[in-house]
């Protein structure tokens, strides 16, 4: 049984992979929100995502109204 449906795609592999997917990512957001506030939450590693969302969210100008981080790592903002 498995629970992670991703758990067979590749992993970047590199930083600048890596970015461009959390790009992708937020660019996928304001494509479907426009810039309609968003809530950001995340959980142990999803935590790290979404503060690394929130930096690229806010630099396109999008409104963060609550971000959420719940995880064993400081914030690096």
């Amino acid at each position: 049984m498995c629970f992670n449906g991703r758990i067979d795609e590749a992993r970047p592999a590199s930083d600048a992979e890596d970015a461009a997917e959390l790009n992708a990512l937020a660019d996928a957001i304001v494509a479907d929100t426009g810039q309609t506030p968003v809530a950001l939450c995340g959980f142990s590693f999803g935590a790290l995502v979404c503060t690394e969302l929130y930096a690229r969210l806010r630099s396109q100008g999008v409104e963060v109204m609550h971000a959420f981080y719940a995880g064993r790592a400081l914030c690096p903002y």
